[in-house]
């Protein structure tokens, strides 16, 4: 009966070590996974942000045009007021 009473005792040993084992690798896949979330997170907001920087270098492109025809312009008014 004692040699059963080891087998059990050194198998329920066993169980629980690897069941430390199967937490321990359950928290580091919830760990990563969180990771993987934050990352795909900064990645959408890396892709927005470069949308945005594309719609604003558009939108100072098309002020730069409007200065200069509004270069031209006063270039105009002063030709035909001072001349």
């Amino acid at each position: 009966m004692r040699l059963a009473e080891g087998r059990l005792r050194h198998s329920s040993g066993e169980t629980v070590l690897h069941l430390q084992e199967l937490r321990s690798v359950q928290e580091e896949i919830e760990r990563l996974t969180k990771r993987v979330e934050e990352a795909e997170e900064v990645m959408l907001g890396a892709s927005n942000l470069g949308r945005q920087l594309d719609r604003l270098e558009e939108q100072v492109q098309l002020l730069c045009e409007h200065v200069d025809l509004l270069t031209v312009q006063v270039a105009t008014l002063e030709k035909v007021c001072f001349d």
